[in-house]
């Protein structure tokens, strides 16, 4: 009997790390490669899914990490930006691409070659700007028409990512200059 039992302890010990392993693996998403998915309806009424993919938020990720922004910031821009932009141009806010280059060199950041995904994330500091031009009203009908938009979507955010405090409920909190 104390055989048996040394043997199936001995058996589970030499098992566990493997389970765990797996389990970790099973675990980090329900779709192998993606770290999120956003499906929003947007102020027009149509349908938009917003999907990045693990080797995106990591290129992404690399390329704006001088800035200080750490990979679940980068994939809160990501899924994030698109429902800001909807809400703003409610109010006539749109943000080019030049734009925003403009403000990284303003920042002292160079934004040459610098991809599209990359500047979309960059884009929220701009539309940031931007809606702090309005009035308090307008600025809480946007806050609060994207916040509506982020809680009414259906949501799959890989484990990695999904716990808190990337979370970024308040998009000016990605407009914070990295301290030096």
């Amino acid at each position: 009997m104390t055989l048996r039992t040394a043997r199936t302890t001995r058996l589970a010990r030499l098992a566990l790390p493997a389970l765990l392993a797996a389990g970790m693996l099973v675990g980090c998403t329900a779709e192998p490669g993606i770290a999120a998915r956003v499906q929003f309806t947007d102020s027009s009424g149509k349908a938009q899914t917003v999907e990045v993919s693990e080797r995106d938020l990591q290129a992404v990720s690399e390329e704006i990490a001088a800035r200080g922004i750490d990979p679940g910031q980068t994939l809160s821009g990501m899924v994030r930006t698109p429902i800001l932009e909807d809400a703003a141009g409610a109010y006539g806010i749109e943000v080019t691409d030049d734009e925003v280059r403009q403000f990284l060199v303003s920042q002292g950041v160079s934004a040459e070659g610098m991809s599209s995904q990359a500047l979309a994330v960059m884009r929220i500091n701009v539309l940031g700007q931007e809606i702090s031009q309005l009035s308090q009203e307008e600025q809480a009908a946007i806050t609060d028409k994207a916040q509506a938009t982020w809680d009414a979507s259906k949501k799959t955010i890989s484990p990695r990512y999904d716990t808190q405090p990337w979370m970024i409920s308040n998009p000016a909190q990605m407009q914070q200059a990295p301290q030096q």
